[in-house]
């Protein structure tokens, strides 16, 4: 984890979790907006979360994918694990499905169910820089709050958190038990 290069001024708050809170920044020495997920302080002192948001940080570096949140840096700030991200400017499918209670027109939800699919692939196939297979990504949270659109509708997919994969370096298990929203879960 690096020393904090950015100077922030958080604008608000985006989105909270079991783990973390996701906001919006803006560094002043860059002049650009970033997502900053940061771990909330009841879980600074439980190594095995603190190992899970920097091994998210790591996996998403190594996953360059158009449709994946980038992760610029993991940083330090007020003694806390930072995630800086790539901010999306737009909604999540969860909130444009309310605001929609017809749903998606059949042809552009079947678009993004089909980019969304692919994605994943392409996570679970990405291949490890250590060794000759692939990283073997499980998102294990999939649902329409981690499936963000830009304004001009392209599908960026988020919180890798509780994701299952191989990589050197990594420092969380893969655990055997139930992780992931309960309404969204396979039977």
């Amino acid at each position: 984890m690096s020393e904090c290069p950015y100077v922030f001024d958080v604008e608000r708050i985006v989105a909270s979790g079991t783990y973390g809170t996701v906001c919006v920044a803006h560094d002043q020495n860059e002049g650009k907006r970033w997502a900053l997920k940061v771990l909330q302080r009841q879980h600074m002192n439980n190594p095995k979360v603190v190992a899970r948001l920097r091994d998210e940080a790591m996996l998403l570096s190594r996953l360059h994918h158009p449709h994946i949140v980038h992760v610029e840096d993991l940083v330090e700030i007020d003694e806390r694990p930072v995630i800086v991200m790539e901010w999306i400017d737009g909604c999540d499918l969860e909130e444009l499905l309310f605001h929609q209670p017809g749903g998606l027109p059949f042809a552009e939800a079947l678009d993004l169910v089909r980019t969304a699919a692919s994605t994943l692939r392409d996570a679970y196939t990405t291949p490890r820089r250590e060794a000759d297979a692939p990283m073997g990504v499980i998102h294990r949270d999939v649902k329409p709050s981690n499936f963000l659109l830009d304004s001009s509708g392209h599908l960026k997919i988020v919180d890798f958190g509780t994701a299952r994969c191989r990589f050197d370096g990594r420092e969380s298990e893969t655990i055997s038990m139930v992780l992931g929203a309960r309404a969204y879960l396979s039977p």
